[in-house]
């Protein structure tokens, strides 16, 4: 049995699983053994990733390669397949690798929700599985890094979600009335298939709100702030924007202070909660994008005037939006420090 984890990808098509494959040439613990797409089977990974020339000399599985994965005594499987086809593949592949002890990160929104009515109502009337829902923990480290740690299922947070998240977790305590989320992303979050949403002539040199109030992301925000929180309930504003950029999620959250903070002391309670979260940093002016696209840094400021709070994060929707914290999860899944082949700078300019 082979000591490495043995990695296979779904939907090996897709912008996730190119960024899967990127990312985990750095990982020296993972072994990708098979990358599925039926629509591409036999033809080489590198002819559709053209970027990964050289690092891989593997062909698209028709279906997914369980005889190489049960070589390996720990594996994975990540699936990077659209919301709806999901729900049905990602419980039938958990039947079969689930005696051999293999794991399994869903990438889709199909499990993120746990309650089915709010999921109706924000993915259309897919039918999942109620039993593997019951399997899946939600995958953000800053908040469930222990129950990830002991899971068998994971359903990877939505990259929009992350950074809302991440900017009002340290101050949930402390908020009175609504949250507003400005959320601003880069137009590979609509994947690789052309459309108007995603078609340069369309985007260059403009920008554009959509799904104002009615994003499917917004009920994976409120559910998993009230995870554990004493607060019961707030409301909440989130409205989205498309940026003419490829990579990258800009978010600017409004909060009212129950009472008045200094800045010193929001810091510190960001800084405490933050604490031993290898992926969050503070920085003391508003972030920029070009400081974590192509990372899987989550880097955030904060401004206050009287009870007035207004926090500004960045992270890349590629990485610590989807494929980074992927890896991030499937490193804790198997007892890896969480950081293994995720310390990489960013680009820098771009």
């Amino acid at each position: 049995m082979k000591n490495r984890i043995g990695v296979a990808i779904l939907g090996g098509t897709g912008y996730g699983a190119g960024e899967l494959l990127r990312l985990l040439t750095f990982h020296s613990e993972a072994e990708v053994v098979s990358v599925v797409s039926s629509s591409q089977a036999g033809k080489a990974v590198t002819d559709f990733h053209s970027f990964l020339r050289g690092f891989y000399d593997l062909k698209f599985d028709s279906e997914l390669n369980i005889e190489r994965l049960s070589e390996f005594s720990r594996f994975v499987v990540f699936a990077a397949l659209p919301h709806g086809v999901s729900a049905v593949e990602v419980p039938l592949i958990w039947e079969r690798i689930s005696g051999l002890g293999g794991k399994i990160i869903d990438l889709s929104g199909d499990y993120r929700l746990s309650d089915g009515d709010e999921h109706k109502l924000f993915y259309g009337n897919t039918e999942r599985s109620n039993e593997f829902q019951k399997l899946c923990v939600y995958g953000l480290p800053e908040v469930n890094r222990e129950r990830i740690r002991s899971a068998v299922a994971i359903s990877n947070p939505g990259c929009l979600a992350s950074a809302c998240i991440l900017t009002a977790l340290p101050f949930m305590e402390s908020i009175s009335g609504s949250v507003v989320f400005d959320a601003k992303t880069g137009i590979s979050g609509a994947g690789r298939t052309p459309s108007d949403v995603s078609h340069l002539p369309h985007r260059h040199g403009s920008m554009q709100a959509y799904k104002i109030l009615s994003h499917r992301h917004e009920p994976e925000i409120r559910q998993c702030l009230l995870q554990g929180s004493r607060v019961k309930d707030f409301q909440s504003f989130f409205v989205p924007h498309l940026l003419p950029v490829t990579r990258g999620i800009y978010v600017t959250s409004y909060m009212t202070l129950s009472s008045e903070h200094s800045q010193g002391d929001l810091l510190e309670m960001a800084g405490k909660f933050y604490d031993g979260h290898p992926f969050v940093r503070l920085v003391d002016k508003a972030p920029e994008l070009r400081d974590v696209v192509g990372t899987n840094y989550f880097d955030m400021s904060l401004f206050v005037r009287g009870r007035q709070l207004v926090v500004v994060g960045a992270l890349d929707n590629m990485g610590k939006g989807m494929a980074g914290a992927a890896i991030q999860n499937m490193n804790l899944l198997f007892g890896l420090d969480e950081t293994k082949g995720l310390l990489q700078p960013s680009m820098g300019l771009i």
